[in-house]
C-alpha cells in the first residue's frame, strides 16, 4: 500500500510539472517495465520502477529514427522513474510479424534504411539499445513514405567491454551472445537487426525471432517462467541451424539476401556494422 501511495503521489507531481489534466490522460500501454499514458496528440509518459537510467546525449535527440525521451522525472525515494517521450500512434513491426505479413521490397527497403540509420546514430555515439526486437520499432507514415522509429530506451547503455545483453534468450541474439554471453556491442545488435529484417522481408525465421520468445511470453508470461529452461534450450537449438539456413536464403534472395547474410554472420568479427549495411547495393535501388 505504501508503495502504491508513493506511485500515485509521484504521478500527481509529474502531471502538475507538465501542466496536464489527470482527467484527460489515457492509459495506452502496459508492459513488464511499466505503463504508458498518452497526454497529448504527440506526447506520452512512461512510468515504471527505476532502472539504471542514463543521461541521453544531446547528439541523439534530433535523429528522426529515434524516439528519445525529452524529460526524465524520479520519485523522491528513487523507486519510480517517468519519462516524457514522443507518442507514435502507429503499428510496430511486430504487428506485421505476428500476423505473418511480409512487405513489398520497396517498403521493406525504406523501413530497413530507417532502422539502420537509427542504430548508426546510437552506435556512432557509443551506445547500444539492448532491447532490439520488433515491438520496439514503430512505423510512421508521412507524405507517402514509411519511417522506422526506434522506441524504449530503458535498457540503453554505453558500449564497454563489460556491457552484456539485458536478456540472452529473447530470440534476436547471435551465437556470441546466446552461447558465450559475450560483450554486447554494435556487432551484437546488428544480428538482432538482421533477424527483424528477415521476418519483415521473408516471414518466419527458422533459427531465431518472434516465435521463439515473443510469442511465448505474449501467450503467458507465467507459463514461460515455469518452463524457461525448456524455452532457452529451444532458442539454443534453433540457433545451431543458423549458418545452414542463412546460406540457403542467400542463394535465392538476391541483394536482399546478401544484406541479411552479412548482418547475420554467426562470426561476429565478419558481421557488418550499420554504416557498412547502409552502403550495401540493396539500398542503391530506386
Amino acid at each position: 500500500m505504501q508503495e502504491q501511495d508513493e506511485r500515485a503521489r509521484f504521478l500527481d507531481c509529474v502531471w502538475a510539472e507538465l501542466g496536464v489534466d489527470p482527467h484527460q490522460i489515457n492509459l495506452v500501454g502496459t508492459g513488464h517495465n511499466g505503463q504508458v499514458y498518452q497526454i497529448s496528440e504527440h506526447l506520452c509518459v512512461k512510468i515504471g520502477k527505476n532502472p539504471c537510467v542514463i543521461a541521453v546525449p544531446e547528439s541523439l535527440r534530433n535523429c528522426e529514427n529515434l524516439a528519445i525521451p525529452q524529460r526524465t522525472f524520479f520519485s523522491p525515494s528513487g523507486t519510480y522513474v517517468a519519462t516524457l517521450q514522443p507518442y507514435l500512434n502507429q503499428y510496430s513491426i511486430q504487428h506485421f510479424i505476428r500476423r505473418g505479413i511480409t512487405l513489398p521490397e520497396d517498403q521493406g527497403r525504406e523501413i530497413a534504411s530507417g532502422l539502420l540509420s537509427g542504430l548508426r546514430q546510437l552506435h556512432e555515439n557509443g551506445y547500444v539499445h539492448r532491447d532490439m526486437y520488433p515491438g520496439n520499432i514503430m512505423l510512421s507514415s508521412e507524405r507517402g513514405h514509411i519511417r522506422a522509429v526506434i522506441i524504449d530506451f530503458d535498457e540503453m547503455r554505453p558500449m564497454t567491454p563489460q556491457t552484456r545483453a539485458c536478456f540472452r534468450f529473447n530470440g534476436y541474439h547471435g551465437p556470441d551472445i546466446v552461447f558465450h554471453d559475450g560483450v554486447y556491442d554494435d556487432k551484437a545488435e546488428m544480428f538482432a537487426a538482421g533477424v527483424i529484417l528477415w521476418e519483415l522481408f521473408l516471414g518466419k525465421c527458422a533459427f531465431a525471432g518472434y516465435d521463439l520468445f515473443g510469442k511465448v511470453i505474449e501467450n503467458s508470461w507465467e507459463a514461460y517462467q515455469q518452463n524457461k529452461e525448456s524455452c532457452h534450450h529451444q532458442v539454443k537449438e534453433a540457433l545451431q541451424r543458423a549458418a545452414v539456413e542463412i546460406e540457403k536464403m542467400r542463394l535465392v534472395s538476391g541483394e536482399r539476401g546478401d544484406l541479411l547474410s552479412l548482418l547475420l554472420n554467426p562470426d561476429r568479427e565478419k558481421r557488418i556494422t550499420s554504416t557498412e549495411a547502409l552502403e550495401h547495393p540493396f539500398f542503391r535501388k530506386k
